[in-house]
């Protein structure tokens, strides 16, 4: 009988720590759900396009295996800025042409934009603002294409 007894507490006891496991938010779990990642790179976009840092959710990311490539160049030529930052994926999307002119269209301060393979090319007709560079990166935050905030803030920094 007491062994009875002690084998039902031991069921009913790992059964509970196994519900609370299943029903706590843990970040293993959470990777299941695709909104979640979705929402974090949602927060992050919103972060990037006021100008504020993303590193507790770039952390996040990383937790679940999203990494950024970290380069990104800015040359200031007279009153041009040309900037060049890597993407995480290659551009072999047919798409990818028509999403470069709607950012052309949402930024009419960019004179030139275009993607080679794993990297992406602008130039800015009067310089660049952290405004409008934020704007330029932030694009590149869905689809896919995804840049790093060290990349945002080296920019930043530049400017």
């Amino acid at each position: 009988m007491k062994k009875v007894l002690i084998i039902i507490c031991v069921v009913a006891f790992g059964g509970n720590l196994l519900a609370q496991k299943l029903s706590s938010e843990d970040p293993r779990t959470l990777v299941k759900e695709p909104c979640y990642l979705i929402t974090l790179f949602e927060k992050r976009s919103t972060l990037l396009k006021n100008g504020e840092s993303t590193r507790a959710i770039d952390i996040e990311l990383a937790k679940h295996g999203v990494h950024f490539p970290a380069k990104l160049d800015l040359d200031v030529a007279g009153n041009k800025t040309n900037v060049t930052f890597a993407l995480i994926e290659s551009t072999d999307d047919p798409r990818i042409e028509q999403k470069l002119s709607m950012i052309k269209a949402k930024i009419p301060e960019l004179e030139a934009i275009r993607v080679d393979s794993y990297y992406c090319f602008a130039t800015f007709k009067k310089g660049a603002t952290k405004k409008m560079l934020n704007e330029l990166l932030a694009e590149f935050l869905y689809d896919g294409y995804y840049i790093s905030i060290k990349a945002n803030s080296r920019a930043q920094a530049a400017l």
